[in-house]
């Protein structure tokens, strides 16, 4: 009864980090003003549970945390730049939630098994794509939008673009790793309505950046052939990458068109110049995490007036993450990534199971995202906890195959 209780939570918590708990019939600039307090009861009452949780388990936490190197030197330098941040209060108070967060990933990766981990982040796609469907049919007050993108979908969610990431997210994630606890129709239906949900957002980043992983995927088996004696089969491809490049190339227009995109991209490219500069102006420990795009600094006002549109974020991860902690906190960020994507990459080439090779097709959706959005670690964007649970889950895979080559009974040939 516990362990359901547990995982009721963990799913509840979820959702609620999915921005899917307070659903809004407000703009995107109603709700930065008034849905602080919505949030903070919210955090009130889900954060201290997950205090007592991670008390509960603190063995298995600190057998984490101490495999999470990567993820608390990011949450330290967060917490550190309020020394030089343009509103200090504001920082640590973001960077409080960013190491919450963080700690309920590892909760996740060191507390419960694969399957069970898997099957969270399902039943929370699961509630998501229902509730979505609610609002949208009962309630379009909430479930549509009501700004600039007046009629597009964003069901349970504050902008048609969140909508869109976590219905791409939940796909791939029940396409490739089907949890034995949900029921196959279910899965099916629910990856048919996310499908749905995805296109009616007009949500274009998460489209490219799924389309993206499921066309790579056959490629990246290359990866698992362990012949030396032949010719590499990736040298054959050569000729076909170049062309598709080109095609690529000569053909963004039309793609672009096809996305109902500009060549601009709906206004990033310009947005991404004048963040370069005002990156210039601080470059190697950014402005302290999390205080760029608010209080209407003048280096934001400037990045807006040159865009010519008032952007929340710079619609990049990288970018946005130079803003926070400069070239600093970006090469952190790499770094983890690095070390993340090598672990994937040699689980996937050892793979047995559809299911193993999941933890690199979702560090590729999650860097790809970030090209023309921002989900790194800014708070409420989701994105930084699939990829902390996936981080964590990967040490603690490495550290067990590594106690199981120590162990000669168990493995005959590492005797001699």
């Amino acid at each position: 009864m516990l362990k359901k209780l547990e995982k009721l939570y963990a799913v509840l918590m979820l959702v609620y980090l999915a921005e899917a708990l307070i659903p809004t019939n407000q703009t995107v600039a109603e709700q930065g003003r008034n849905l602080n307090h919505a949030n903070v009861l919210a955090q009130m009452a889900l954060f201290p549970i997950l205090g007592i949780l991670l008390f509960l388990h603190r063995e298995r936490i600190l057998a984490g945390l101490w495999r999470s190197g990567w993820l608390l030197a990011i949450c330290t330098l967060t917490m550190v730049s309020a020394a030089w941040s343009i509103d200090p209060a504001f920082t640590l108070r973001r960077a409080v939630i960013l190491l919450a967060t963080t700690l309920f990933g590892v909760y996740l990766a060191t507390c419960f098994d694969w399957e069970e981990q898997t099957g969270l982040f399902g039943w929370m796609t699961i509630v998501c794509v229902l509730g979505s469907f609610v609002l949208i049919v009962f309630f379009p007050e909430y479930g549509l939008s009501h700004d600039l993108h007046f009629g597009s979908w964003k069901g349970m969610f504050p902008h048609k673009n969140a909508l869109g990431m976590k219905m791409a997210f939940g796909i791939l994630l029940l396409y490739f790793t089907k949890p034995q606890e949900i029921p196959a129709w279910v899965r099916n239906a629910t990856i048919a309505g996310a499908i749905i949900l995805l296109i009616f957002s007009g949500s274009a980043t998460p489209v490219v950046s799924a389309a993206f992983c499921l066309a790579v995927f056959p490629l990246l088996h290359i990866t698992r052939v362990k012949s030396k004696g032949t010719l590499p089969l990736w040298v054959p491809l050569i000729p076909f990458a170049l062309c598709l490049a080109v095609l690529l190339v000569e053909g963004s227009t039309l793609v672009l068109d096809t996305l109902g995109k500009d060549t601009t991209l709906t206004g990033r490219t310009p947005l991404w110049a004048a963040v370069a500069d005002a990156i210039k102006l601080r470059p190697w420990l950014g402005y302290g995490y999390a205080v760029f795009w608010v209080g209407g600094n003048v280096d934001s006002l400037t990045v807006i007036k040159i865009a010519g549109w008032s952007a929340p974020h710079a619609h990049n991860g990288y970018l946005d993450t130079c803003l926070d902690l400069g070239f600093a906190g970006l090469g952190v960020f790499l770094a983890g990534v690095g070390v993340a994507l090598s672990r994937a990459l040699k689980l996937f080439q050892e793979a047995t199971t559809r299911e193993e090779k999941w933890p690199l097709v979702f560090l590729l959706f999650f860097l790809a995202y970030n090209v023309t959005e921002s989900s790194i670690f800014r708070t409420h964007t989701f994105l930084w906890l699939p990829y902390t649970w996936t981080f964590v889950a990967l040490a603690l895979q490495r550290s067990e195959a590594s106690e199981t080559v120590r162990e000669p009974a168990m493995i005959p040939e590492y005797t001699a």
